[in-house]
């Protein structure tokens, strides 16, 4: 069965009509019957429990539906994807928790957020607890060098006689994001120089970013290329994205942001010799414990801020830091790791009823 079929066969309606055209990575699978049985018959078992949930709780049945059609578009499917996946995991793993507890998408005044230091008027969050008066904002934990990467030879080949190059880029795991994001554009240059006048390059370093390589694919063909990875400098490096995310920081409750990472569309992290867990605890205590007693401005980080709060007194208005890390590729349960904030403004209490989600999570040492 297509993944249009199972939808509308579960939810019991014509909800969804996908274009082929347009399908995201997860909507094809379903299409494929040689292959992807485990994460077919995984997410298959998640849009049941949605769907029951969703029986419950009209308001999230709609959201649920509004997602399940998104997930079908490669355009813009893999947070609507990671909502899905936290929402099942949250009402799975939480006995006490009903469906009429869940609020979805709640939208409230920016001074009630970091959201003001930005000059916003309203902050939207996509889970609020109301019982127990926690909010939390979904995020994929994705490769975001990767993506910048790739955009660059975008960006070089549009005037091109190869607008559509595929690309290998390669980099150390631990570059700091904030490198490849300031010199997009000038990396888009320099590669511009590399295809004039209709070369075409097996392979180019830059040097612009000495750590980033590419490789590319002027002809059919497996392309490979290795790196050495360091789990505690990539999160030392990767923690600025959490200012990334602060207008979702809330003034006077506890907040957190729930990570879901997926090996489709995810962060490259190895599990091997427990490298996602030292990653995932790094990255937090950097944010969480890295600025006390420093001078700089949130701002240096995130340029959305326009006033002078300072990163520490920032990074003490985010509760908790949760990685999901989604097994249904190989039909393997989900596994979740949780990071309290020492230095909260807003702790989060892991016992409160209703919200076992952290307990059932392992705690990362801060």
């Amino acid at each position: 069965m297509s993944y249009e079929q199972v939808v509308n066969r579960i939810f019991g309606q014509e909800i969804l009509r996908a274009d082929p055209s347009r399908m995201s990575q997860i909507a094809s699978a379903f299409d494929r019957p040689e292959h992807f049985a485990e994460l077919k018959e995984s997410l298959t078992s998640r849009l049941e429990r949605l769907d029951a949930a969703g029986r419950e709780n009209p308001t999230l049945r709609k959201a649920f539906i509004d997602s399940m059609r998104t997930v079908a578009d490669a355009s813009n499917w893999d947070g609507a994807y990671a909502e899905l996946c936290f929402i099942d995991f949250l009402l799975s793993v939480n006995p006490t928790l009903s469906p009429q507890d869940l609020e979805l998408d709640k939208t409230i005044s920016a001074s009630e957020t970091l959201a003001s230091e930005m000059g916003n008027t309203h902050a939207n969050l996509d889970v609020y607890l109301p019982r127990i008066g926690v909010f939390m904002d979904v995020k994929v934990l994705s490769n975001k060098n990767m993506v910048l990467a790739k955009k660059a030879v975008e960006i070089a080949t549009r005037k091109t006689s190869h607008p559509k190059l595929r690309s290998l880029p390669s980099f150390p795991a631990s570059l700091p994001y904030h490198v490849l994001q300031t010199n997009l554009q000038a990396l888009a240059k320099e590669l511009e120089q590399v295809f004039m006048g209709g070369k075409r390059p097996a392979r180019f370093n830059s040097t612009l970013v000495p750590e980033l390589s590419y490789q590319f694919m002027w002809e059919p063909g497996v392309y490979s290329a290795a790196e050495s990875y360091d789990p505690t400098e990539h999160g030392r490096n990767h923690h600025v994205l959490l200012f990334h995310h602060a207008k979702k920081f809330h003034r006077a409750a506890p907040s957190g942001i729930v990570f879901v990472h997926h090996p489709w569309f995810g962060e490259q992290i190895p599990s091997l010799s427990g490298a996602d867990e030292k990653y995932f605890g790094q990255l937090a205590r950097s944010f969480f414990c890295g600025y006390e007693g420093n001078v700089s401005e949130a701002r240096a980080f995130n340029s959305d801020f326009n006033t002078s709060m300072s990163a520490w007194e920032a990074s003490r208005h985010l509760s908790f830091v949760m990685f999901l890390k989604d097994g249904t590729a190989l039909a393997e349960d989900t596994q979740a790791f949780v990071a309290t904030n020492p230095n909260a403004l807003n702790p989060v209490d892991l016992s409160a009823a209703g919200f076992s989600a952290l307990q059932k999570a392992k705690v990362l040492p801060m």
